[in-house]
């Protein structure tokens, strides 16, 4: 007869310690490891790459929108002018003379009111202005109708913008 020999088989015989023996052993640890760390760090700097294209992206956003408010806004300046100029049967405004009027280099993103001279850091003088055209092409339609249209257009990180604005105007007198 042959002998099996129990490889379970330990120097206690409870069973208790035989389980103990049997299971796995935990490592204790008390530090992490070094590739550990660099995955970490990896994470981590993928992350913050991330971040940080995203929130430039959104600040180029966001200063294309200024500028397009500021650029809508001299367009409205030039439709108020033509709205408000005096015309009656026998003389009519300058402003409202046929053909078209251009005004360019126009600094979309400088704001007189705004100027935070307390706010001075190294970076403030770092915004390069942007510059404009306004285009306004009067056209008569009748003896007592004339059309305005308004036209800014501008260049912002390598994209042409362009706001339009049109409005028709009625003489003064009937």
């Amino acid at each position: 007869m042959a002998i099996i020999v129990d490889s379970l088989e330990c120097a206690s015989s409870r069973p208790e310690e035989r389980l103990k023996s049997l299971a796995p052993r935990k490592m204790s640890r008390r530090a992490f490891t070094f590739v550990e760390i660099m995955v970490a760090m990896g994470v981590m700097v993928l992350f913050a790459a991330t971040a940080l294209a995203a929130m430039t992206q959104f600040n180029r956003y966001a200063m294309a929108s200024r500028l397009r408010a500021n650029a809508l806004a001299l367009a409205q300046q030039r439709i108020d002018e033509v709205l408000t100029a005096g015309w009656s049967s026998t003389k009519k405004a300058p402003v409202l003379a046929d053909g078209t009027r251009t005004d360019t280099d126009i600094i979309l993103n400088a704001d007189d009111k705004n100027k935070q001279t307390d706010l001075k850091s190294l970076f403030t003088d770092l915004v390069a202005p942007v510059k404009g055209t306004r285009t306004t092409t009067i056209t008569t339609i009748s003896t007592r109708l004339v059309r305005a249209n308004v036209t800014v257009t501008f260049t912002y990180a390598k994209h042409t913008y362009t706001v339009a604005l049109s409005t028709m105007r009625a003489s003064d007198s009937i």
